[in-house]
C-alpha cells in the first residue's frame, strides 16, 4: 500500500481551517472532485476508531458511492491518520 501525505498552507487560524476541514455541515459543500458532483450527506466521529462516513453521488442522479475512513490516530489541529474501511487507497 502506497503512502500519500498532503499538505497545504492555509492563511487563517488553526481552529477556523480545523473545523472547516471536519465538521459535517462544511464537508458537504467542498468534498468532491468536480462541479457535477455533490456530497450531499457527511458524519464525522474524529476520534481513534471513529469513523469519517460520507455520501458522494453525481448531480444528476447517475451514480453515487458511500465511503468510510476509520480513523488510526487523531491529534487536535496537527494529525489525521486514516485508512478507507474497504482498504481502498
Amino acid at each position: 500500500m502506497s503512502k500519500l501525505t498532503v499538505t497545504a498552507k492555509i492563511n487563517k487560524p488553526i481552529n477556523e481551517v480545523w473545523n472547516a476541514f471536519n465538521n459535517p455541515e462544511h464537508i458537504v459543500k467542498w468534498n468532491f472532485a468536480h462541479e457535477s458532483w455533490e456530497c450531499p450527506s457527511a458524519k464525522n466521529d474524529l476520534t481513534v476508531g471513529g469513523k469519517l462516513e460520507v455520501r458522494m453521488q453525481a448531480k444528476d442522479g447517475s451514480f453515487g458511492f458511500d465511503l468510510v475512513g476509520i480513523y488510526d490516530e487523531v491529534k487536535e489541529y496537527q494529525l489525521i491518520k486514516y485508512y478507507m474501511e474497504d482498504h481502498t487507497v
